[in-house]
């Protein structure tokens, strides 16, 4: 069974309106050239919509995955594929493919990295937040520093309670530069609540 065109601008509108209604962005974007090949190739109307809903299924992927990455703080944007592991041979790569399942996440531990500056913890880490983005769940990056002083802000503003619930949302929260800088008591007393948090 072929699938006939209704060339009329009439037909056309209800169903750029109805795409409109139900936020199928991209299916707008790909109808008219593919529909044409749909014709050329005779594809039958199950091909059709399967094309169409599975594009239109990766495109809100895509979408909410580029949204979770702007929200996320990450300091750069690199992947687990981009870090040369050669270069630092004293790190496993099957522990980090590994922790790339997330399965940790499901799991509900934690996860340290320890070792001197330049040796690609920023790297991973935020590498292994892109990973936890693209499985969609919720992940942000903050400099231990910012943190801290943003918990020492919103303790003085009775705030405190409400920010450590608003952190303890994430799925993944990525805490860098831990000990690099003194952290006065206020600051060590704010930041493990945030840490020990139940979420």
């Amino acid at each position: 069974m072929c699938i006939i065109l209704e060339k009329s601008e009439k037909c056309r509108s209800a169903f750029i309106c109805r795409n409109t209604a139900l936020k199928m962005k991209n299916t707008l974007e790909i109808l008219d050239n593919y529909l044409e090949r749909a014709v050329a190739d005779k594809l039958n109307i199950v091909e059709v919509l399967d094309h169409i809903f599975s594009e239109e299924a990766k495109s809100k992927r895509r979408r909410a995955y580029e949204k979770q990455i702007q929200m996320s703080g990450f300091p750069i944007k690199k992947t687990l594929d981009d870090f040369d592991f050669s270069f630092q041979p004293s790190i496993d790569k099957r522990q980090i493919d590994e922790l790339a399942t997330m399965r940790f996440l499901e799991n509900g531990e934690n996860v340290v990295f320890l070792g001197p500056p330049g040796v690609g913890k920023t790297h991973l880490a935020s590498a292994l937040g892109l990973v936890a983005a693209q499985h969609r769940f919720s992940t942000y990056y903050i400099n231990c520093h910012q943190l801290i002083e943003q918990l020492k802000k919103a303790h003085f503003e009775n705030r405190l309670p409400d920010k450590l619930k608003v952190l303890a949302k994430y799925r993944m929260l990525i805490i860098d530069e831990i000990g690099y800088l003194p952290m006065d008591y206020p600051g060590r007393k704010s930041l493990f609540p945030a840490h020990c948090q139940t979420v």
